[in-house]
């Protein structure tokens, strides 16, 4: 200046290459994709660097360059399929995201953009992707009462430049599933696992998750890390790059299947039946009643099965007949020889694959009518109708309110044995009133006065004991009664009713 003191500015001249120049930064150049039912993989694209030395850049355009390895998708439709944005309305801009590449392939994004004088400019970049998951077993229905899920180790498909996988399991949540209303969106804690946490693509043995906290959905994630053979400038030495792969094991009920009577369209006290006492071994849930000449058609439903997802599908059919008189065929059959392989001559569904169905009977016998309940995972459970049919209604309405008195053929068999028991009875009595008439009188002559007992006791060869004094009295009385009895006698024969003679051996009288 004027006091020759010197003063110093800088100015930063950018000196381009051309006037207009292309940029592109990739979010990651090296990725572990997934198949889309695994969530997919999206990488991000920038070239909001690109720059015009007189203005802005006015148009930018995406395409997959010829240079990507896929081979399944090339030229526009590789654009179409790996930057769906880019042929919209908003996909002239600055920014792009390659979306779902399709295995471990290089794929090549290039970007040319244009200045408002139209003078473009391009470039592209390469995003490598190391390993591919395409696995698609994302959701594992299981039903009860299943207590762990095997989980197959992810199919991983690797990039020449990329190391084996290895994978790493864990349970991350668990949604409770209530037996109606549908999985809870509430997570809850839950103790199980997975055993083994750790795998890699030779491991032999499936991981499997402890199923320990009853129905609901097991969200199981799994990192799956691929190694590169290689580094980025400047990064670190064989980086591992991780992708994470979740799956849900859904546990849940079967079924509850329901058969009932349609009383929404019939009488049902027309068709009811009484519950055999000996069916203990048949799976029947119910028991029904008809006739081959009934006009009111039986008509069946299975509107009360439940399950806790909600949707069931129904199929009926006829699963066993037997034919013969109904009341009299075991409830606990049939046996495998006596059904008749032949359904619908005994039984026609009308309506097998709705949930209510009417039944037209052809032939007397008892009819197993099955309802087949299956969820929308394919668990299924069985409901059976026992079906009575009867040649007539009287024949029935027999069964179902059986006459507990006698018929008169029983109560006739009854007396007549009654009489034959009294006649019996006084046939015998006859006799032996005949035998006593009969037998001759004793004349005194013929009468033998028994001699007084001599109640004194010999001496026995051999010490014996004394009799007792009660002996020695029963005794006497004993002799005192036959005498009486011979005097009796004697009195009754030819001595004239005279006094009895005295005894032979001259005793007293």
């Amino acid at each position: 200046d004027d006091a020759m003191e010197p003063h110093a500015t800088t100015h930063e001249v950018w000196v381009m290459a051309t006037p207009l120049t292309a940029v592109l930064d990739v979010a990651e150049h090296l990725v572990v994709a997934r198949a889309p039912a695994l969530g997919g993989t999206t990488v991000g694209l920038s070239a909001a660097r690109s720059t015009f030395a007189d203005g802005v850049v006015s148009d930018y355009e995406w395409t997959i360059d010829s240079a990507t390895t896929d081979p399944h998708v090339l030229g526009a439709a590789a654009t179409a399929a790996f930057l769906p944005s880019a042929s919209t309305a908003g996909g002239r801009g600055p920014s792009m995201t390659l979306v779902n590449p399709t295995g471990p392939f290089d794929y090549h994004v290039r970007v040319q953009v244009t200045a408002p004088d139209a003078t473009t400019a391009w470039v592209k970049q390469r995003v490598r992707v190391l390993g591919f998951v395409d696995e698609t077993e994302s959701f594992l229905p299981l039903a009860m009462p299943a207590t762990q899920a095997a989980l197959s180790v992810p199919n991983v498909r690797r990039n020449s430049f990329a190391q084996p996988a290895t994978h790493a399991w864990r349970l991350m949540r668990f949604y409770p599933l209530p037996a109606t209303g549908g999985v809870s969106t509430v997570a809850e804690s839950c103790t199980g696992g997975v055993t083994p946490d750790a795998t890699t693509a030779a491991t032999v043995a499936w991981p499997r998750v402890a199923l320990e906290c009853g129905p609901g959905d097991y969200v199981v994630e799994t990192d799956v890390a691929v190694k590169a053979t290689y580094s980025q400038p400047g990064a670190t030495p064989y980086p591992t790059y991780t992708t994470t792969v979740s799956r849900t094991v859904h546990l849940h009920r079967p079924p509850v299947p329901s058969i009932t009577l349609d009383v929404a369209t019939i009488d049902a006290g027309l068709f009811v039946a009484p519950s055999p006492a000996t069916a203990s071994t048949a799976s029947v849930d119910l028991w029904v009643l008809t006739w081959l000449s009934n006009t009111v058609p039986l008509r069946v439903t299975s509107a009360g099965s439940t399950d806790d997802d909600g949707a069931v599908v129904v199929a009926w059919n006829v699963s066993a007949a037997v034919a013969g008189v109904p009341s009299v065929i075991d409830a606990d059959s049939p046996a495998q020889g006596a059904v008749s392989s032949d359904g619908a001559s005994f039984m026609t569904v009308e309506q097998p694959r709705q949930t209510s169905t009417a039944v037209t009977v052809h032939k007397e016998g008892r009819v197993w009518l099955a309802a087949t309940i299956t969820d929308k995972y394919g668990a299924s459970t069985n409901a059976t109708v026992q079906v009575l049919v009867f040649k007539t209604r009287a024949e029935a309405e027999e069964y179902r309110n059986p006459d507990e008195s006698w018929p008169w053929w029983q109560i006739a068999l009854v007396v007549l044995a009654g009489l034959v028991v009294v006649g019996v009875v006084a046939a015998v009595l006859w006799v032996k009133c005949r035998k006593k008439d009969d037998t001759p009188r004793k004349s005194a002559s013929n009468v033998i006065h028994p001699k007084p007992m001599d109640l004194t006791v010999d001496p026995a060869p051999t010490a014996a004991a004394a009799p007792s004094q009660a002996e020695v009295e029963a005794a006497a009385q004993h002799q005192a009664m036959m005498l009486a009895e011979a005097q009796q006698m004697a009195g009754m024969g030819g001595n004239g009713g005279g006094a009895p003679l005295p005894p032979a051996g001259g005793g007293p009288p």
